[in-house]
């Protein structure tokens, strides 16, 4: 039996089928799925790929328009508060919001501050033409005009607007943005009489800022940290 076991295994091809039962069918021969369907190339063209990831909405976002909304003459200081997003993710904020708080007083003074203790402040605009001078603050809930007069004996000398709206970068609001537009004459006409025949406009910080660099300033918060 041991002998009959191993002819079995090791030789299958001694045995012949009894009479009566046909031979199983040959198998027919594989022909691969690549022989088959053969792959065509691709016709003559372009590839193109586009990159998703950085397609935020600061690529096609256009500059915000000032509302329409009429500038009406202020009798008090002018106040607004916007929310700043401290991180943008794809073009969206995606973190926790700074609230800065900006305040325009009759007198022409500014101050900005935020909720983490955060200040400064800037006087009145110096280096005008010396003669009677007239402030007016006109806005509205989202931009405000502080304009400085001198005109001595009727005649105008200097006409100068401090604008104040809010600034945005990525289509999200960043702060505040300060123009100074206008003309002054220094020399000539009603301010012939003056020795002076050149000037420069400038603004004072209520102190002295602890760094600064470049175009950026930095006044730290109350304690001076």
């Amino acid at each position: 039996m041991r002998l009959l076991f191993l002819l079995l295994f090791v030789q299958p091809s001694l045995f012949f089928p009894l009479p009566g039962n046909a031979p199983p069918p040959p198998n027919p021969p594989q022909t691969s799925a690549i022989q088959a369907n053969p792959v065509q190339p691709l016709p003559p063209g372009t590839v193109t790929y586009r990159n998703v990831w950085n397609q935020t909405r600061s690529q096609h976002c256009t500059s915000p328009q000032l509302p329409r909304e009429p500038l009406s003459p202020r009798a008090s200081n002018w106040t607004i508060v916007i929310n700043i997003s401290t991180l943008l993710f794809m073009g969206e904020p995606s973190s926790s919001y700074v609230k800065h708080t900006y305040t325009l007083y009759l007198n022409g003074t500014f101050s900005a501050k935020d909720d983490h203790g955060n200040s400064f402040a800037v006087r009145p605009l110096l280096g005008l033409p010396s003669g009677m001078m007239s402030t007016s603050l006109r806005a509205n809930s989202t931009y405000a005009e502080q304009n400085y007069l001198v005109a001595p004996g009727g005649q105008t000398i200097a006409n100068v607007t401090v604008a104040y709206a809010i600034r945005h970068q990525f289509c999200e609001p960043a702060g505040l943005r300060m123009e100074i537009k206008g003309n002054a004459n220094w020399g000539g006409g009603a301010a012939a009489a003056t020795t002076t025949t050149h000037g420069a406009l400038s603004l004072r910080f209520d102190r002295v800022p602890i760094s600064a660099r470049g175009d950026r300033v930095w006044f730290g918060n109350s304690s001076g940290v």
